[in-house]
């Protein structure tokens, strides 16, 4: 992709909304896990907190694009 590609990308209106609804869906997800969401006992727990952090994760690579 080239710089002129990218910035065609990034300032397009569809991009902007996936991005904002992805913002979004990070900090309700980083709420609950600050909130304990995941505390259910056990290996769920593990697993619920492996969950989401690595949801977490894949979104912020997604916003953190770059050329």
């Amino acid at each position: 992709m080239t710089k002129e590609e990218y910035s065609e990308w990034i300032n397009n209106e569809i991009t902007k909304e996936v991005f904002f609804e992805l913002r979004t869906v990070r900090s309700e997800l980083s709420k609950n896990l600050e909130n304990g969401i995941t505390l259910k006992g056990g290996m769920e727990t593990i697993e619920e907190t492996a969950k989401i952090v690595g949801i977490l994760y894949g979104i912020d690579l997604i916003l953190e694009i770059k050329v």
